[in-house]
């Protein structure tokens, strides 16, 4: 098994193979993961926030769910879940969003660092728009106004997806200090990379 950190207010990119494991963990609590992903072979395959949400006909996120491609195609499947919060509805924080309307230029955020990080992968910056946003906490009011609350993620509350092609995955921790998604705060994440089990019968 391989541990990566993903150091606050970054981002880490990484080859897992189909049938590999991804763990997501905060370890400290309330640290929103950005994760976004690429199919390996043709990274203009890409994770598609918008498909997932349709395909399962809601905005949260279950074991057993998949996670879809832009060619319909599940790239990833959720195994575990300790938190049972997550987003799929925000594009992720960025430069523009600190300079546009929270007043703070020259600030970077996820779609900035996950871009980054991906580009040595062949990803444009422009395909890295709408991650799977992991422990965070939005809502939908009555008026259709959204809303960004503090994330429930507790000290070691964590994912398992499972891999189900090959891919590239970047995972970021939220860079956002301003708004009260992480708490006001910015932490690591761990992602631990995990074989699958061997067959019955073979070493």
């Amino acid at each position: 098994m391989t541990t990566i950190t993903v150091p606050p207010a970054s981002a880490r990119a990484f080859t897992v193979d189909e049938g590999w494991a991804l763990k997501v963990t905060d370890p400290e609590g309330q640290q929103v993961a950005d994760l976004f992903c690429v199919a390996r072979a043709d990274p203009a395959e890409r994770f598609s926030q918008s498909r997932t949400r349709v395909y399962l006909e809601r905005v949260r996120l279950e074991p057993g769910d998949l996670l879809w491609s832009t060619r319909d195609r599940p790239l990833l499947r959720l195994e575990e879940d300790t938190c049972g919060v997550h987003d799929l509805l925000f594009c992720g924080c960025s430069r523009f969003v600190y300079e546009q309307f929270l007043d703070r230029p020259g600030k970077t955020g996820c779609l900035d660092h996950l871009a980054g990080v991906l580009a040595a992968y062949g990803v444009a910056p422009d395909a890295v728009e709408a991650p799977l946003d992991l422990f965070m906490a939005t809502a939908v009011a009555p008026d259709g106004t959204l809303a960004i609350h503090e994330s429930p993620s507790r000290p070691g509350d964590h994912v398992v997806l499972r891999a189900l092609t090959d891919l590239v995955v970047a995972v970021a921790a939220c860079a956002d200090d301003v708004t009260p998604c992480n708490g006001g705060r910015c932490g690591p994440l761990h992602v631990d990379l995990i074989p699958p089990a061997p067959e019955p019968g073979k070493d």
